[in-house]
């Protein structure tokens, strides 16, 4: 295999080749259709080593010298992640690094350690190894990482202890690996060994640790007001000591304050809160060093829970089955904060792997409605590799297509910069091509549509032409086709608006028009009676949701407005600017051709769009689209 090249990427062919499988992978997580699927599966088996997501993993230089170890993902913060380390010999040329998807070479590594032949643990620093304090190690001893990372500034320091000894130093502010400098998100850990062996435990990313003597750490998450799962491991680092997990509204230090508990308690067992007494229904011990799964179920409106756990080596066990909240705090109605503490004099408890199921989406961005069974999903592709086009597909996502009279220039970091007169952002199947109209009937049998849907997208306002128009800005659309023009009916749909002049509204349009007197663009636009801003902020991060869904069983269409001042932070700060039913606006306009312009537009259509005019630079970010539950 040879020794880490450090500084040499992968050249031509074989860089193409990792970049398509990364983007298998990225994709096989929303595709809806079959043959995707069935394809995805393939790419997976090809593109990713041995994967677990905890316990232990072992690499070996005479069998298998890489592995991979997927953790939740990490994005532009400041973040920390551990992991138990053990070489398996004297003169061993092992280590362990962080990337985005599964690799197995060097240059994806963006931040690693090794234990190098020569005796000493080590750390990258852009393109050679090094370390603050030389650090030998022991064959067959366990040694605690602690990884430090700062994605704003692409540095990473590394903590390394002993045995029961304290942290020290070994890497401060060291540079990620040259040529990955631009990275932004990670959610693996990638492991290898060029000679000899080593094992890797209880890995834990968004780690944090809880000392002795009472000092709460809180760790605040997307915000919860449903029934959702939370999901991660955690590792009491003492026997018979007092250590709790506990979720609570607001960032607490005291523990009348939080709705649940589970606790690694001091008579060797763990436990979970019930109303005002910790109980169990299994007797379930524990161990220093262990790394235990715990899967809570919870349901907010009720205030009730369910909680399992899974011991190391062992299968999940049921602790509670609808035990109830803390005793004075069913009404507490949201939950959006994981504390930890170590209630006793003794032991530190690490967690981490945090994740919420129906609770954020790709970018980490809170979910406000749970993602419908079976419900299609999307996520903007614009991490990886630059690239700038002005009509068309995405060449590296099917689903998007850039339209209108505008340039699209994604910057590889996550951000789309657009320009133009006319920008139109698509996601739909481009089994339907409209520009072949009307020789191409558009046949809704045979694509995949969007029904009812969670639209999310963080826009920055940077400048526009002296032409710039007041209904601009913050657009969506959906439940709508739109493609092409000429067909009037086709353009049908809902849209919500944050706009330039600072003004939100809702809007059914009836008809796009075609510049016939007898068929003028014809809209109905339900503004909110409140005006958030006297114009939209320029050059801020805005986010923007829009609900727009079925509802009173097919009746009606319900949509919302929401926005986020946060810049998605813990999930966002939501707050609801608008909300109304369509149960037969447009009465009285012209509609397209024998339709009727009140009728409400339930069920699926093919496209949802972000729209804008007259734009020199607007940005884009972490736009996401998940079918929801109709109302």
């Amino acid at each position: 295999m040879g020794v880490d090249p450090i500084d040499t990427p992968p050249a031509g062919g074989e860089l193409m080749e990792r970049v398509k499988r990364m983007e298998w992978n990225m994709r096989c997580k929303v595709s809806p259709r079959f043959l995707l699927a069935l394809l995805c599966v393939v790419a997976a088996v090809l593109a990713k080593p041995a994967q677990l997501k905890a316990g232990c993993l072992t690499v070996s230089a005479s069998g298998t010298p890489w592995g991979n170890q997927w953790f939740p993902l990490a994005r532009k913060d400041v973040f920390n992640a551990e992991f138990d380390a053990t070489p398996l010999g004297a003169s061993v040329d092992t280590g362990i690094g962080v990337t985005y998807g599964a690799h197995a070479d060097f240059p994806w590594l963006a931040a690693n350690i090794r234990f190098n032949a020569s005796g000493y643990i080590q750390a990258l620093n852009g393109s050679a190894y090094a370390s603050v304090n030389a650090f030998p190690y022991t064959a067959n001893t366990t040694y605690h990482f602690r990884f430090a990372l700062d994605f704003p500034r692409r540095t990473y320091s590394v903590y390394v202890s002993s045995p029961g000894g304290p942290e020290q130093l070994l890497a401060s502010g060291y540079s990620f690996r040259t040529g990955q400098q631009n990275l932004l998100l990670a959610n693996n850990w990638s492991l290898f060994a060029d000679a000899g062996s080593m094992r890797v435990c209880s890995s834990l990313a968004g780690s944090a640790s809880a000392q002795p003597n009472a000092v709460w750490i809180n760790t605040p998450m997307s915000i919860q007001n449903d029934i959702f799962t939370a999901q991660w491991d955690a590792v009491p680092t003492a026997n018979l000591m007092d250590g709790v997990m506990l979720f609570s509204n607001g960032s607490q230090n005291s523990f009348g304050a939080t709705a649940l508990g589970i606790r690694f308690y001091s008579n060797g067992y763990i436990q979970v809160l019930n109303g005002s007494g910790y109980d169990a229904l299994a007797a379930v011990p524990y161990s220093a060093n262990g790394l235990y799964h715990f899967r809570a179920v919870l349901n907010s409106p009720a205030a009730l829970t369910s909680v399992y756990v899974t011991p190391p080596g062992g299968t999940e066990l049921l602790l509670a089955s609808n035990y109830a909240f803390r005793t004075g705090k069913a009404a507490v109605g949201m939950l959006n904060n994981f504390a930890t503490v170590v209630d006793a004099g003794s032991g530190t408890l690490r967690t981490g792997n945090f994740i919420i199921s129906g609770g954020e989406d790709w970018f980490g961005t809170a979910m406000l409605y749970p993602t419908a069974p079976g419900g299609r999903e999307w996520h903007a592709n614009w991490t990886g590799t630059a690239r700038t086009w002005t009509w068309g597909f995405d060449n590296y996502d099917r689903e998007f297509e850039a339209r209108g009279n505008g340039v699209y220039n994604v910057d590889g970091n996550g951000m789309m910069i657009t320009s133009g007169d006319t920008v139109r952002m698509y996601v739909r199947d481009p089994a339907y091509d409209p520009d072949t109209y009307p020789g191409t009937s558009y046949d809704q049998s045979k694509v995949v549509t969007w029904n009812n849907v969670e639209i999310t997208f963080y826009g920055r306002r940077v400048s526009e032409t002296s032409s710039v128009q007041p209904y601009g800005g913050l657009t969506a659309a959906a439940k709508i086709r739109h493609l092409p023009d000429a067909d009037l009916c086709a353009t049908r749909g809902y849209y919500g608006r944050l706009r330039n002049d600072g003004h939100v509204d809702l809007e059914k349009e009836v008809d796009h028009g075609n510049g016939a007197a007898q068929y003028p663009y014809q809209s109905v636009a339900h503004a909110s009676p409140s005006q958030p801003w006297s114009s939209l902020p320029f050059n801020i991060w805005i986010g923007m949701k829009l609900i727009v869904r079925d509802a009173n069983n097919g009746s009606a269409v319900h949509l919302e407005l929401w926005r986020d001042m946060n810049d998605g932070k813990a999930g966002g700060n939501w707050q609801k600017l608008w909300e109304d039913n369509d149960t037969g606006w447009g009465s009285g306009l012209i509609a397209c051709p024998g339709a009727n312009p009140a009728q409400v537009m339930t069920g699926p259509n093919l496209s949802v769009f972000i729209r804008n005019d007259n734009v020199i630079e607007m940005n884009y970010k972490n736009w996401t689209i998940r079918e929801i539950p109709a109302q």
